[in-house]
């Protein structure tokens, strides 16, 4: 029996072996399927978004490399891969 009144997302324990149902109640249905604040397909995709855009940000406009991000994102005034000046510094 399938309980509707919590999410329907799969979820792992901390040791990440064992799977079970998300516990948290249901807010959204979206094609039968109930899903909680967290689990929220849109939700997801829109955070999901929001952190590749962070991590984008943090490239070098020069080769892509992530130089600048991180515990030593503020000493890089120049790429160590291209050369190319930090533009957000």
């Amino acid at each position: 029996m399938i309980n509707e009144k919590v999410c329907c997302v799969m979820v792992n324990d901390s040791s990440g072996w064992h799977k079970f149902n998300c516990s948290r109640p249901v807010k959204v249905v979206i094609d039968g399927k109930g899903y909680c604040a967290i689990h929220n397909p849109e939700a997801v995709k829109k955070r999901q978004e929001k952190s590749d855009a962070k991590y984008e940000s943090t490239a070098c406009k020069g080769c892509g490399n992530h130089v600048f991000q991180g515990t030593w994102a503020k000493t890089f005034q120049y790429c160590p891969h291209c050369g190319t000046k930090r533009l957000n510094s």
